[in-house]
C-alpha cells in the first residue's frame, strides 16, 4: 500500500504518531500527529466558501500555515481559528486584472508555498496564468487547456461520447433562436443546462443554473429571460430521474492515487443543484471505470469530481458533469478519512504520502443552513407540473428536516473546537434572509 501508483480507496493512517504543532491565530496548538520542522505556506482562495473552510482546518490541524483570501474583510474561513492570517482581494469576476495582481503581491509577500483556488472563477484565472505563479509556489491542479475542457459541459459531453460513457439524450443548441427547430422532437420534463456554469462576458463572469421546463412555452420563457442562455451555447438534456452519486479523484500526472464515493441525499434547489445532505459509499465498480476512463484518458492532475446521476428505473449511472476543483461536499471526505487538501499538498511536494486503510462508509455530512433553505424550496414548489409535491411530501420533507440527531451526521461547518465560522455564516445567512 506505500506506493503512490496505486490507487487507494482508502483514508489516511499513521501508526505511532507524535504530537506536533498547529500554527494559527491564537498561536500554536498542539496536536496529536508528527511535528513538522519546517511548516509550508498555503494560500487558500475563495474563503468564504465551505471548501476553503474545510482545506484551512485541514491543513492546519496538521501543521501547515494556512492564509485565506477573500472579497470580504470578514470571511468565513478568515474567523477560523485555524487561519493564521487573512487579507482581502478584488472581487475576481469584475476585476479579474487586479484580482491577479493582489494574489501574485501577496505570494511573494508571505512567501507561499502552496496556493489553492476554490471556485471555478479564481481557478480559471489562476490556472491562465499557472506558469508565472508557479515561478514562486506550487499550484497543484492540471494545466488551463485540461481545466477547460472539463468545465465545458459540451465539450465533456462529446468527449463521453468518444469514451462510450453513459450520458443523457443531449441536443446543442447555439442561440436560444434555435429552440424553434425541435419544437415537435423534445420530451418533458427537460433539462436546460449551460455549457458552463460560470460565463465571462467581457471582463465580467456572470452565473449559468441549471434550469427545468415542463412544457415548450415554458422552455421558451427561460431561453428569453436567461441572460446567460443568451450569452452562450447551452444544451437541452433529458431529465434523468434518480439519485445523484460523486466519485471523488487526485490524480497525479494521468494516473489516480485515491478515489472516494457519496451519494446525495438532499439538495438545493430538491430537483437537482448542490448536495446538503450526502453519505459516504462505496466506490461503485461501474462509475469508477467511467471515471477512470475519462480522466486517465485526458491525462489529468489533481482533483476532481465526476458526478453521476442513477436512473431510478434501469440502474444505469450517467455522466452530470466533472469539477475540476475542490468541490462543495469536501468536508465530507474528510470527515470519513480521506484528507483530499493534505494528500494533494503532500504529493505536490514530492513528499511521501502516509499509509491507508479503507475509508469509513455511512458518515453523513448535512449543511444545515442549505437544507434550511432546500426545505424553504420545497414547501414553495407548487403542486401542479413534473415537479410538483402535495401535501404529504411536503410533511415528509418537514419531519425529515427536524431530524437533526440522525446517526452518523456532521454538521460541515459546525465544529466545537472552532465555532466561530458556523456563527459566521449564520449570521449572514439571516441576514441575506432578512433582505428578501
Amino acid at each position: 500500500m506505500q506506493s503512490r501508483r496505486k490507487v487507494i480507496t482508502g483514508a489516511i493512517y499513521r501508526k505511532n504518531d507524535a504530537p506536533r504543532n498547529c500554527y494559527c491565530k491564537h498561536g500554536i496548538i498542539n496536536l496529536e500527529s508528527k511535528m513538522i520542522n519546517n511548516p509550508i505556506r498555503v494560500l487558500v482562495t475563495d474563503g468564504n466558501t465551505r471548501p476553503a473552510l474545510a482545506a484551512t482546518r485541514s491543513l492546519a490541524r496538521r501543521g501547515y500555515k494556512v492564509t485565506t483570501a477573500s472579497e470580504t474583510s470578514e470571511s468565513l474561513s478568515g474567523k477560523s481559528k485555524y487561519c493564521l492570517e487573512s487579507f482581502i482581494y478584488p472581487e475576481p469576476k469584475r476585476k479579474s486584472k487586479e484580482f491577479l495582481e493582489v494574489i501574485r503581491r501577496e505570494i511573494q509577500k508571505r512567501q507561499i508555498d502552496i496556493l489553492l483556488p476554490m471556485t471555478e472563477i479564481t481557478t480559471n484565472l489562476i490556472l491562465q496564468e499557472k506558469s508565472t505563479f508557479e515561478i514562486n509556489c506550487k499550484v497543484p491542479f492540471p494545466d488551463y487547456d485540461l481545466f477547460t475542457m472539463v468545465s465545458d459541459k459540451g465539450r465533456l459531453i462529446r468527449i463521453a461520447q468518444e469514451y462510450d460513457i453513459p450520458i443523457p439524450g443531449t441536443v446543442f443548441v447555439d442561440c436560444p433562436e434555435e429552440i424553434c427547430k425541435y419544437k415537435e422532437s423534445l420530451s418533458y420534463p427537460i433539462v436546460v443546462k449551460p455549457t458552463r456554469s460560470r460565463i465571462p462576458i467581457g471582463e465580467e463572469w456572470i452565473s449559468a443554473g441549471v434550469r427545468y421546463a415542463d412544457t415548450y412555452d415554458e422552455l421558451q420563457k427561460i431561453c428569453e429571460e436567461d441572460r446567460a442562455l443568451q450569452a452562450a451555447p447551452f444544451m437541452l438534456q433529458q431529465y434523468i430521474e434518480g439519485e445523484g452519486r460523486g466519485v471523488f479523484y487526485l490524480y497525479d500526472k494521468g494516473k489516480p492515487l485515491v478515489i472516494f464515493a457519496h451519494r446525495r441525499i438532499r439538495e438545493k434547489p430538491p430537483t437537482g443543484g448542490v448536495s446538503v445532505l450526502c453519505e459516504s459509499i462505496p466506490v461503485n465498480d461501474g462509475m469508477r471505470e467511467y471515471g477512470e476512463k475519462l480522466l486517465t484518458g485526458i491525462g489529468w492532475s489533481g482533483v476532481a469530481m465526476v458526478e453521476f446521476k442513477i436512473c431510478r428505473r434501469t440502474g444505469v449511472p450517467y455522466l452530470m458533469e466533472v469539477n475540476g476543483r475542490f468541490w462543495g461536499s469536501l468536508q465530507l471526505a474528510i470527515d470519513a478519512g480521506v484528507d483530499f487538501p493534505y494528500i494533494l499538498c503532500q504529493a505536490s511536494l514530492s513528499k511521501e504520502l502516509p499509509q491507508f486503510r479503507p475509508y469509513k462508509t455511512g458518515v453523513r455530512n448535512r449543511w444545515l443552513l442549505g437544507d434550511l433553505d432546500s426545505l424553504y424550496l420545497t414547501l414553495k414548489t407548487n403542486v401542479n407540473g413534473a415537479f410538483g409535491l402535495g401535501i404529504r411530501e411536503k410533511s415528509h420533507a418537514i419531519i425529515e428536516f427536524l431530524n437533526v440527531f440522525q446517526r452518523n451526521t456532521r454538521y460541515e461547518t459546525w465544529d466545537v473546537q472552532d465555532p466561530a465560522p458556523f456563527f459566521k455564516e449564520l449570521k449572514c445567512h439571516f441576514q441575506r434572509a432578512k433582505s428578501r
